[in-house]
């Protein structure tokens, strides 16, 4: 990992390690949010992108469901399949509750959209 990676997943870690985001989802992820997207304009797209995938493929909370919010938002199209066997493992109970598949669902349909009109 780049540098300017580890910064990312850094500042982010100090985050979710701030006990106000332990109170509001919300909060947390506004954070992280305007953090990938600075360091987005700032012309490190894929290092965000990893950083996302990792959290993904981590299958916690609250770094799991920020990734495919993140996933949706952005567009990160490239992690479509990532996304799916998340909710895969979702839908057969294997990590989360079953639930979450209501929220992980749409950004799959999302980002099938985004890929096909895209090529």
């Amino acid at each position: 990992m780049t540098n300017f990676l580890n910064s990312f997943e850094e500042e982010s870690q100090t985050d979710f390690n701030n006990p106000g985001s332990h109170r509001s989802g919300e909060y947390l992820y506004s954070a992280i949010q305007s953090r990938a997207r600075r360091f987005i304009e700032n012309g490190k797209r894929s290092e965000v992108v990893a950083v996302t995938q990792h959290w993904i493929q981590k299958q916690t909370r609250p770094e799991t469901l920020i990734a495919v919010k993140l996933s949706d938002q952005f567009r990160f199209k490239e992690l479509l399949s990532d996304i799916e066997a998340l909710n895969k493992a979702v839908i057969e109970r294997q990590i989360l509750l079953p639930y979450y598949s209501e929220f992980i669902t749409p950004v799959i349909q999302s980002l099938r959209l985004i890929a096909d009109k895209e090529g």
